[in-house]
């Protein structure tokens, strides 16, 4: 018996297939987002944020690398940040808020997305 595989590529935004669909990268208050686009859809998105990025300043580094976090990662970021600066933690289980808040105001500069996420986990905690 034969079984043949077929991936269709298909553009996110309108359905559209078609081999020149392709992923586009991009990021807004600290999280990072992707989108398969047809060539005409990516250069749409690219004219609409043309005039922002021409008037933004590139995040680079500065702030500790941390200017994409993905939500997912953050706890374990806050983890390692709160061991390596003297909290003590368990391996695994709730992070305490203090270190939840000490990592957001250690990092409030890096992007406001990441203090966004830090207050939601702390929401997520309850008082």
């Amino acid at each position: 018996m034969a079984v043949q595989i077929v991936v269709r590529k298909i553009d996110d935004l309108d359905g559209t297939c078609g081999e020149d669909v392709s992923t586009v990268h991009f990021g807004l208050d600290g999280l990072r987002y992707e989108i398969d686009l047809t060539p005409a859809n990516a250069a749409a998105l690219r004219d609409v944020l043309a005039e922002f990025i021409q008037a933004a300043r590139r995040a680079g580094d500065a702030a500790g690398g941390l200017a994409f976090v993905d939500r997912r990662d953050l706890p374990a970021l806050i983890r390692t940040w709160a061991l390596e600066n003297g909290f003590s933690l368990c391996g695994r289980g709730r992070i305490p808020d203090a270190a939840i808040v000490a990592f957001k105001f250690a990092h409030e500069d890096a992007h406001e997305g990441i203090t966004r996420m830090c207050d939601d986990l702390l929401d997520v905690h309850g008082p």
